[in-house]
């Protein structure tokens, strides 16, 4: 019995975790700046969520963004992204734009790609956030919210504290 309990604990412990998260690093051939990213791969209504930094010279850019694996339907919505960072005023980002690919393997389903670009204020918001909810709007009125775990969190943070 006690082993049955343990192995249940593990298991609703090991689902609250994020299914996979990185940093990468890369190059922007276009600004020949260095590009740095925190990507989190989620078992939800978003497939993917993603805060990336370039970094040139002169300046560091940030965005925000999600992707998921659906129908033409349920479709990211190039409208905005809201960003709700502990008690602060919940900041209204507009999209820069939605992307969709079609999976190869199908007639009907799309990868889809929202990115929507972070001013200064969020992102030194997010340097001492304890809390950090996402929502996205989608072409279905639905606005599917994912709210970041701590390790996620701490990535973002690595993320923005990270030179080069």
């Amino acid at each position: 019995m006690k082993k049955i309990v343990l192995i249940l604990a593990l298991i609703i412990l090991l689902s609250a975790l994020p299914a996979s998260a990185e940093i990468r690093h890369g190059r922007d051939e276009f600004t020949n700046g260095t590009v740095i990213g925190s990507y989190i791969n989620v078992s939800d209504v978003i497939d993917s969520i993603f805060l990336v930094k370039t970094v040139t010279s002169n300046s560091s850019e940030y965005e925000i963004g999600a992707k998921s694996k659906t129908l033409k339907d349920f479709a990211f919505a190039k409208t905005f992204i809201e960003v709700k960072i502990d008690e602060n005023p919940t900041h209204k980002i507009e999209v820069k734009g939605v992307s969709s690919t079609r999976v190869p393997s199908s007639m009907v389903t799309y990868w889809f790609t929202v990115v929507a670009p972070a001013n200064n204020q969020i992102i030194s918001e997010i340097k001492l956030a304890k809390r950090v909810a996402l929502r996205f709007q989608r072409v279905d009125n639905y606005s599917p919210i994912y709210v970041l775990p701590n390790a996620v969190l701490a990535e973002w943070k690595e993320v923005i504290n990270t030179e080069k």
